[in-house]
Order: C-alpha cells, then sequence, then structure tokens
C-alpha cells in the first residue's frame, strides 16, 4: 500500500518539474535517452518520448536494464523439450539432449515457427552394438538385449556410449552328458543350439527326449531320455536240446545247446549270443532224431511197416503172390545206432502142374505151370460155351482156378418177326431149318427176300422182307381256300374245303376222299374275293390315302384346311360284307384367341382370330425393337405362332471417352440422362460445353470440351545447392535441393512441388560448410555417417577393447575423434597337447591381465562298459604362458576335455585314449598243501577294469625242469578225455562274475570259464599260480603270483597203512602172551 502511494507523489512532482522546464526553457527529449532506449514519436503525436529497446526495461530515459525472458519458464518462451538462455538484450533458445530443431540450426528464437523434434537415435545402425536392439523414446533412446543375448557390466535397458553396458551372445558351455549315453552331435553352444544324445552300446531309448537346447538363462535344458541295459530275456528253447547257461542276459552273454540223447545236430552251430537288439541271435542249431532209414529188400518179398525209421521200429517181411515161404525170420528191427538187423526170410516159386481138362472143348496152352501162367478153353464144333470165361491160371495156392467154362449143343431158337408179315414155319430151330415170310392185308411187298435159315453158329439168316401201307398222300390245293382235315391219308379219309378271309363262295362242292386206290375224289368249290368300291366321304374332311378297295384295305383322312381334328377315328376299312366302315372323325374350324400382349408395345389387328390371320406390333415411344419380326400369324395349331419381337429401352451406352478429363456420371444412359466431365488434376478447361445428353436417337450429344497440362516453368536456383529432378514440370513434379559437396543442410525445407497454382512451392534450405571428412582410427571402419555424427567399428579379426566409439563434429566445424581401441582376435587358448598320457600343455594368450582363471571339465567312457561314465571339473589360475595341469585320469578309458579361459570365454576342446596297465595282483593266503581237493582263498583287488580282466589257475607239476612264462597269453587247458601232462590252465574266474572274496576247490571237476578243473594226480607235486589279465584290443597286460603248493599224499597214506597195521601187530602179540601166560598159570 505504501509503495503505491510512494509512485503516485513521485509522478505527480515529475510532471510538475517537466511543466516547470517547458515554460521555463526548450528541452530535447531525445538526447535525455538511454543508452538502450529509442526515441520515438508519441502515438498521439504530442512529442516524442524515449523508450527502452526490446529486450529491455526502464524508464527509457534514466535506465533501461535487462529483461530475463527466461524467467518465465523455457517451455513457455521456447516451446517444448527447450532450455532457454538470456543475453544481454536478448536471449535465444536450445533444444534438450535427444531433440533437434527443425530448422537445423543449434540455437534459435521461436518467432519463426522452429520447434524441437525427437532424434530417432535407433536409425544409428549398431547404436546398441552387436546383439542389440534399439527401441526410440521421447529424446532419448533405449537399448535392450536380443533373444539370444545377455546384457553384461549392466542392466537392461542401457544408454550407449555413457554406459559400459553390453550385449553378449548367451553360451552355455560344452553340453551336458546323459546317464548311458553318448552325445552325437552339436550345432554349437549358444543360445539356440541342440545336442543330440543316443544310448550307449549295450543300452536302449526307453523313453524321455535326446536332445538338449541352449536356453536363455545359459544352461542347458535336457535331455531327459532314459537309456536301459539292453536285456535279451530268457533263450528261446529249441525242440530236443537242453541249454548250457551262466542266467545271464546281458548283452554279449552267451548260451550253448546241446541235442538230447537220440538226438544229432545238422545245423552249423550251437551258441546264440544275446545282441544289442535285446534279442537272441538265431542259430542254426537243429537236433534231428537219428533214423535208421529206409529197411533192406529181400528177394521176392513184400513188407509191413508202418514207414516209421526210429529206433524200436520193426518190419515184417512176407512172401509175394507165386511165392511160399521156405524158412528164416521175418522181422527186421532197427537199432539205436542207425541200421536194421538182418531178417533171413526165404521165399520159393509156386508150380500148378498140368491144368484138368473140361468136356466138348479143347484146351490153347503153353506148357508152363508157374503162378499167372494161363489156359484158354474152346468148344467143339457144333457147341458153344454157355459159362462165363474160359480162361485158367496159375494160382499162388499151386492149384488152377476153377472156370465156369461149359460147352452146350447149338439151336437157333424162334426165328425173327419182320414188320407187317406173317410166317409160314415148321417149328424146328436145328441148324437147317427155315421159315418163308409174306406181308399182310392192307400192305404190299416193296421188296426183299421172305426167306431165314437157321445156321450153324446158331443164329436165323435175315430176310429182307419189305411190306408197305396203302396211302393216298397229301390232299389237293384250291385257289383262295383253307382245309379242315386230321392228317389220315389212309383210305376213308376226308378233306372239307372253305373259302379263306376276304373270299366268299361262288359254287361248286367242297369235300375230297381217299379211296383204296390211293387217290383222292375231285372237290369243286370256287372262291372270289370281296370289293368294298370306293371308300366313303366325310364332313369337313379330305382322304388321304387308301391301300385299295378290297376285304382288308385301309382309307386315311384328315380335316380340311382352317379346321382341326376334335373326335372320333380318321380311318375306314372294307369288311367281309363289302362294306366300308367309317370313318368317324369329327373336324371343327380352327380359333387361335386373342393374340398375346407384348411389353412396351401396341398391336394392329383386325380382331380375327381364324386361321392365316395376322397381328402387327410396334415399340411404344421411347422404345425399339431388338428382335427380327413383328408380324404373329394364328397357325392351324390354333395358336398364334411365336415372334422374336422384343422392345427394349433406348440406351445410349458408355459416354464419349476425353483425354485427360473425369466423368460426373450416375451411370445411367436412357435418354434424358445428362454426363458432367471435369478436368482431371493437373489439367485445366480451355474451351467447350462440359456436359452431354443421351438423345432419342441412342447417342450421346457431341462435346467439345478441351483440358490442358498445368506447367510451373522452370524452377528457382539457390546457391551453393543441387538439384534433384526428372526435369518435369507438370503438376506434381518434385525437386529435391541437396547441398554441394562441402556443405550440410543447417535447416529449412529441402522440397519444392508444382502446385495447382501452377507454380513451385517455396524452398527454404540453407547449407553451410561441413567438419570435413571423418577422423580415421587404427583397425577402424566407418559404419554410418552424417554431418555431426561418425559411428566406428572394429574391423573383422579385431575386438572393441575400450574407448568411446561415436565422432562429433562440434559447433566450431571440427571433429571430437573418438576414442575406440581395437585389439586383434587371437585365440585365448592354443597349441593344446597331450603328455605324459594324463597331463596337457597350451599356449595362453592375454591381452593385459597378468592371471587367467581356467575351467577343466573332462568327460570319460568305456565303449565295453557302457555303464561307466567319469564326469569331473577343475579349476585352474595361472599367470604362465605355457599352462600345464595334471589330471587323475582312469586307465583304458576315451575322455574328451575341454579348457574354457573364463575371462575371454574361449573354449578348446580335444580327446584322448589312456593305455592298459598292468592289473593288481588280488590279496591271496598262500599255503602249502596236504589234501586230494586243496581249498584255496583270495580277496579281489579293488578295480574298474572287470568287463576285460580275470583271474587264470595254472597248474604245474613240479617235474625236471620247472619252466612258467607268465607273459604266454595262450597256455593249454585240461581236457576230461585225456591224462593231464604239464602246466595248464584249471580254472578262469571273470571279475566282472565273482564277488569280494572266493574259495577254489582244486581238482573238483567242474568247469570255470570253460576250463575244466581237473582232479589232482596222485604221486605227482604241484605249484598253483594265480595270474591277473587285463585285455582290451591288441593289449595285454598281466602279473602272477604263486597261490600253493600241493604235496603228494600217497606217502602219507603208506605211513599211516603201516602205522596202523603195526599197531593191530603188538595188540594181537599181546592178547597172545596174556593167553599163554593164563594157560601156564593153570598148568602149574
Amino acid at each position: 500500500m505504501y509503495w503505491r502511494t510512494a509512485l503516485v507523489i513521485l509522478a505527480f512532482l515529475t510532471h510538475a518539474i517537466t511543466e516547470m522546464r517547458v515554460t521555463g526553457q526548450t528541452l530535447d527529449v531525445c538526447a535525455t535517452c538511454h543508452p538502450n532506449a529509442t526515441c520515438e514519436e508519441k502515438v498521439d503525436g504530442t512529442g516524442k518520448a524515449c523508450n527502452c529497446m526490446y529486450g529491455f526495461v526502464g524508464n527509457g530515459r534514466t535506465y533501461c536494464q535487462d529483461k530475463n525472458e527466461c524467467q518465465i519458464g523455457a517451455n513457455k518462451i521456447c516451446g517444448q523439450h527447450t532450455a532457454c538462455h538470456n543475453t544481454y538484450g536478448s536471449y535465444y533458445c536450445t533444444c534438450l539432449a535427444g531433440y533437434s530443431p527443425s530448422n537445423n540450426m543449434a540455437i534459435f528464437i521461436p518467432n519463426d515457427g522452429t520447434r524441437c523434434q525427437d532424434i530417432n537415435e535407433c536409425r544409428v545402425q549398431g547404436i546398441c552394438g552387436e546383439g542389440g536392439k534399439c527401441t526410440n523414446m521421447q529424446g532419448y533412446f533405449n537399448c535392450l538385449c536380443q533373444v539370444g543375448y545377455q546384457v553384461h557390466n549392466g542392466a537392461e535397458p542401457f544408454h550407449p556410449p555413457q554406459d559400459k553396458a553390453l550385449c553378449k551372445a548367451i553360451d552355455c558351455g560344452q553340453p551336458p552328458s546323459a546317464l548311458n549315453a553318448v552325445q552325437l552331435s552339436a550345432t554349437g553352444t549358444r543360445y539356440g543350439s541342440i545336442a543330440k544324445f543316443g544310448c550307449s552300446g549295450g543300452f536302449f531309448w526307453k523313453s524321455g527326449e535326446n536332445s538338449s537346447v541352449c536356453g536363455a538363462e545359459s544352461v542347458w535344458k535336457g535331455p531327459s531320455l532314459v537309456c536301459e541295459e539292453v536285456d535279451c530275456g530268457l533263450p528261446p528253447a529249441l525242440p530236443h536240446s537242453v541249454m548250457l547257461w551262466n542266467q545271464s542276459t546281458r548283452i554279449g552273454s552267451e548260451v550253448v545247446y546241446q541235442c538230447n540223447s537220440g538226438y544229432y545236430n545238422v545245423g552249423e552251430g550251437n551258441v546264440s549270443v544275446c545282441t544289442a537288439k535285446g534279442q537272441w541271435d538265431q542259430t542254426s542249431f537243429i537236433c534231428k532224431e537219428i533214423t535208421c532209414g529206409d529197411p533192406p529188400m529181400l528177394p521176392h518179398t513184400g513188407q509191413v511197416w508202418n514207414g516209421s525209421t526210429n529206433p524200436g521200429s520193426t518190419v515184417l517181411f512176407y512172401c509175394k503172390g507165386g511165392f511160399y515161404r521156405e524158412g528164416g525170420g521175418n522181422i527186421s528191427q532197427c537199432t539205436r545206432d542207425g541200421y536194421w538187423t538182418k531178417a533171413t526170410l526165404s521165399c520159393k516159386e509156386v508150380d500148378c502142374s498140368s491144368p484138368p481138362a473140361l468136356p466138348h472143348s479143347v484146351m490153347l496152352w503153353n506148357q508152363s505151370t508157374r503162378i499167372g501162367s494161363e489156359v484158354v478153353y474152346q468148344c467143339n464144333s457144333g457147341y458153344y460155351n454157355v459159362g462165363e470165361g474160359n480162361v485158367s491160371i496159375c494160382t499162388a495156392k499151386g492149384q488152377w482156378d476153377q472156370t465156369s467154362f461149359i460147352c452146350k449143343e447149338i439151336t437157333c431158337g424162334d426165328p425173327p418177326m419182320l414188320p407187317h408179315t406173317g410166317q409160314v414155319w415148321n417149328g424146328s430151330t436145328n441148324p437147317g431149318s427155315t421159315v418163308l415170310f409174306y406181308c399182310k392185308e392192307g400192305f404190299y411187298r416193296e421188296g426183299g427176300g421172305n426167306i431165314s435159315y437157321c445156321t450153324e453158329n446158331g443164329f436165323w439168316t435175315k430176310a429182307t422182307l419189305s411190306c408197305k401201307e396203302i396211302m393216298c398222300g397229301g390232299p389237293p390245293i384250291l385257289p383262295h381256300t383253307g382245309q379242315v382235315w386230321n392228317g389220315s391219308t389212309n383210305p376213308g379219309s376226308t378233306v372239307l374245303f372253305y373259302c379263306k378271309e376276304g373270299f366268299h363262295r361262288e359254287r361248286g362242292g367242297g369235300i375230297s376222299q381217299c379211296t383204296k386206290d390211293g387217290n383222292w375224289t375231285k372237290a369243286t368249290l370256287s372262291c372270289k374275293a370281296i370289293d368294298c368300291g370306293q371308300p366313303p366321304s366325310a364332313l369337313n374332311a379330305v382322304q388321304l390315302s387308301a391301300t385299295g378297295t378290297r376285304y382288308g384295305s385301309v382309307a386315311k383322312f384328315g380335316c380340311s384346311e382352317g379346321f382341326f381334328w376334335k373326335s372320333g377315328e380318321n380311318s375306314s376299312v372294307c369288311g367281309a360284307e363289302s362294306v366300308w366302315k367309317g370313318p368317324s372323325l369329327v373336324c371343327e374350324e380352327v380359333d387361335c384367341g386373342l393374340p398375346p400382349a407384348l411389353p412396351h408395345s401396341v398391336m394392329l389387328w383386325n380382331q380375327s382370330t381364324r386361321i392365316g390371320s395376322e397381328v402387327v406390333y410396334q415399340c411404344n415411344s421411347g422404345y425399339y425393337n431388338v428382335g427380327e419380326g413383328n408380324v404373329s400369324v394364328c397357325t392351324a395349331k390354333g395358336q398364334w405362332d411365336q415372334t422374336s419381337f422384343l422392345c427394349e429401352e433406348i440406351d445410349c451406352g458408355e459416354p464419349v471417352f476425353i483425354s485427360h478429363a473425369k466423368m460426373l456420371w450416375d451411370r445411367t444412359s436412357l435418354i434424358g440422362s445428362v454426363v458432367y466431365y471435369q478436368c482431371v488434376e493437373g489439367y485445366y478447361s480451355t474451351s467447350g460445353k462440359c456436359y452431354t445428353e443421351c438423345g432419342e436417337n441412342g447417342l450421346w450429344e457431341n462435346i467439345e470440351l478441351q483440358c490442358e497440362e498445368l506447367n510451373c516453368g522452370a524452377p528457382l536456383t539457390l546457391p551453393h545447392t543441387n538439384m534433384l529432378w526428372d526435369n518435369t514440370t507438370v503438376l506434381g513434379s518434385v525437386i529435391e535441393y541437396v547441398c554441394k559437396d562441402g556443405f550440410y543442410q543447417e535447416g529449412g525445407n529441402s522440397l519444392s512441388t508444382c502446385i495447382s497454382s501452377g507454380q513451385w512451392g517455396i524452398v527454404s534450405i540453407i547449407c553451410k560448410a561441413t567438419c570435413g571428412p571423418a577422423p580415421a582410427l587404427a583397425n577402424t571402419e566407418v559404419v554410418l555417417q552424417n554431418t555431426s555424427v561418425v559411428f566406428h567399428r572394429c574391423l573383422e579379426g579385431f575386438h572393441s577393447w575400450r574407448g568411446r566409439n561415436t565422432s562429433v563434429c562440434d559447433i566450431t566445424g571440427k571433429w571430437q575423434a573418438a576414442t575406440l581401441r581395437c585389439r586383434e582376435i587371437k585365440p585365448a587358448i592354443s597349441d593344446l597337447v597331450v603328455f605324459n598320457e594324463k597331463c596337457l600343455r597350451w599356449k595362453a594368450d592375454k591381452y593385459e591381465e597378468d592371471t587367467e582363471n581356467y575351467r577343466v571339465a573332462f568327460v570319460g567312457f568305456r565303449a565295453y562298459q557302457r555303464s561307466f561314465h567319469d564326469k569331473r571339473k577343475k579349476l585352474l589360475s595361472s599367470t604362465s604362458d605355457h599352462p600345464e595341469i595334471c589330471l587323475n585320469l582312469l586307465p583304458v578309458t576315451n575322455y574328451t576335455i575341454s579348457i574354457t579361459a573364463l575371462s575371454a570365454r574361449f573354449t578348446s576342446t580335444l580327446t584322448t585314449n589312456t593305455s592298459l596297465q598292468v592289473p593288481q595282483a588280488p590279496e591271496i593266503l598262500y599255503r602249502e598243501i596236504e589234501a586230494p581237493l586243496p581249498t584255496l582263498w583270495l580277496r579281489r583287488s579293488a578295480d574298474t577294469l572287470d568287463p576285460i580282466s580275470f583271474y587264470q589257475v595254472f597248474v604245474l607239476p613240479l617235474e625236471g625242469t620247472l619252466v612258467f612264462d607268465c607273459s604266454s597269453p595262450k597256455t593249454p587247458d585240461f581236457s576230461s578225455q585225456r591224462k593231464p601232462h604239464g602246466q595248464y590252465i584249471t580254472a578262469q574266474l571273470h571279475l566282472r562274475d565273482i564277488g569280494k572274496e572266493i574259495n577254489l576247490t582244486l581238482g573238483d571237476g567242474h568247469y570255470y570259464g570253460g576250463f575244466y578243473n581237473a582232479p589232482l594226480q596222485k604221486g605227482r607235486d604241484y605249484y598253483i599260480i594265480l595270474r591277473a589279465v587285463s585285455q582290451w584290443g591288441g593289449a595285454f597286460k598281466h602279473s602272477c603270483v604263486i597261490w600253493a603248493k600241493v604235496r603228494d599224499i600217497s606217502y602219507i597214506m603208506k605211513v599211516s597203512s603201516l602205522f596202523a597195521g603195526g599197531s593191530i601187530g603188538v595188540f594181537a602179540l599181546a592178547i597172545f602172551l596174556g593167553h599163554c601166560y593164563t594157560w601156564f598159570c593153570k598148568k602149574t
């Protein structure tokens, strides 16, 4: 309140002083203006006044102080995303980081519409580095890692180059292992890589997935496959055999087949092995029963036999027909050795002697009396055989078989009968008798002989007399007649004649009869054809045709012209009464009725509907006929004939085309339809009517519209620019102005377009000089460059070690060079070698680090031991340029060893095999034994080579010079079929089949590992040697130890026997002396 009052008082005093001065002396106001003020005329014209210049505030005379425009806020004065900078008497605006001015100038005053717009940093290729994904934001950008990459040295999102974070490819390292499985393949160790696994030999894939995938967490996912050991199950039982088998069903297990008693093997092998497929392999072992084959053949014998050739089978022999048993055994039996016992049957031939003589016959015979011989009997002259046969055969009984051959005297019997004849005969049937034949009444002799004689062979000679019946034949034929006749031609038969249809009797008789002389009597019947004359007529009809005027003729009729057939028959037939029957047709006059009305037309017609009447059609106004005719006629069918007359509305069709013009049209083209034309964009109308109308003649009216193309002429030329232009000046043509070499676009619009006014659009490009070529960095290349920023990256074969990868052109026209340093890429591990079988040495390449940490991972497997799996890791820290490390690798194992330099994330891998070592001898208890079946003890050594290791027990007789070579891979075994001599193997024990401890009894007669544990012979001393053997491929390692010494037991047995005999003798002597003493005492 107080300061307002002070201002009022001050203003009043100043006004008073001014008035006083004016009245006292003239004052030059402009001379009193402040340096930062201007002298200007007052608006009301009363004089001049001092006003502070733009950017200053004050009274214009005593003070004009700087006005801080930025105090109201950058957003209000400069706009969004800006910073305001106050200067003395003015201010300027700049864009915040991540934004650039629309006029491309570093500073601006927003009176020309300049604004700050977001910079899309993601346009810069590789701004986020390898594996990075750029996301543009308002005023900044974010970097995220793509799938398959992980952020290092920071978190997401990150912002290079100020952040040290970067994306590195996900690497899962070496794929994991799976129990009882081996790795088949791997596509790599980075994200998405796939490793495939398969079951080890002797195992099969039961379930689970066989692949492992490198995941986003740098961890392998899977595999989950479950491999189970192959189990062949029980071996198949083969017919007639037994199995020798240790009950093992693992791969490689064997079963030995042996044929049962009475059978023998006809195949090629007797061993079946469990295969990797989990099945016992098929063997050709077949046990076939022992057979004797076919029994022997004996002369003149047959066999009674069931076909069996097995041992115990029997064959019974018998004498064949014509032979009889003279002596000997007739049974043969199949024995177990496959042979038939000998049969001694003897058969002798049968003899029938001379055949018997039969009455009234003679014999035809070759004098043979053997079995099967035949004799043929024949009757004497005047006799014949009345039996069934005339042959007798010598039978196996030694007799001629009886025949029913009987000779009887010959007779001719009754003479034969001839048709239609009688006989003259005395009844005699002896040879020479005669019969006379004759024709019966009603028949006559046609020919042939009529006498038959009885001959010597008992038959009558054939009489050939033929008698034929008397007949008239067929009756005569009369014209135009038919016959009533039963078909008989015998005398007395009658035929009745009648006139056929279409004829009538004119005169004469109609009967004819067969007489005894074989002729028909004459019939005189005469028949004449029926004729009806001309056919009748019918009302309103005409005759169309006629087949004649005789009986059955037909006349056809049709209705006269102008009439149609309404009902009745249109034919007439000549009948049997010589009269036409019919026609009955009714013909009525044709009437077509009213003609049909057609759309959009009128009819010109005289109202007549009779045949031949016409109607003429005409189209209504606005329509025209598109058919071929316009007349319809009443036809004989009582219908108006169809006409193709069709009225369609007049259509002008598509309007005319005018170049460079478009039509404003509702798609109608009927009379009165209108189409308007308008020049297309880029063209203008120069003259002519702009519409056309569809007329009654079906045509569009003429139109003379013309459209000419717009032309903007030659474009402007701007300083320090080149034009990118196709030299066209029509509407829509575009020119791009680009700064010349050595200049860059600082701001303004660089495009100019020919617009519809016929002028080029305004262009405001400003070109200024650039900073020059981008700075060159060692071992780098430029991946992106614009006028102010250059991005560098390392050349192929180099990697980014340290420093910034961007060069920036500053406002002074100089480059702020990037500090990127690129180092040559070298493998962190090279020249990896194995020495001393279990040690590794390699060359280490380091950059500036003194110490490198290594991870050593090794996985071992054995082809002979599928269940074996040795997987271990070991860490090593070394400053050496040639580090070394020794690993505890197991013998006879295939190893895959991977060494990873952890700082460089570089891995090198190799494979190696360890050799077969000398096996460790087991713990034994040495003994010197005097026993027939000594038992020895051992405790096996701890070892992992059980599948390829075994113990062999040697028996060495202590005779002469004792020599034993432990390194000899072959030593004879002992066979139970022969006596032992020299050293031999008595047992072989596979480590995979024995426990921790074992007791072995020597000489127990059993088999151990295919070797016979033979009993030790009396009278000999032995050393028992145990050899431990490991064998794989061609390698053979061994160690030997003396297990026991066995002494001869025969001496001990002799001493024991003598001691026992002496003891018995002393005892007997004592009894004898005692008896004598007692006897002596009794005597005394």
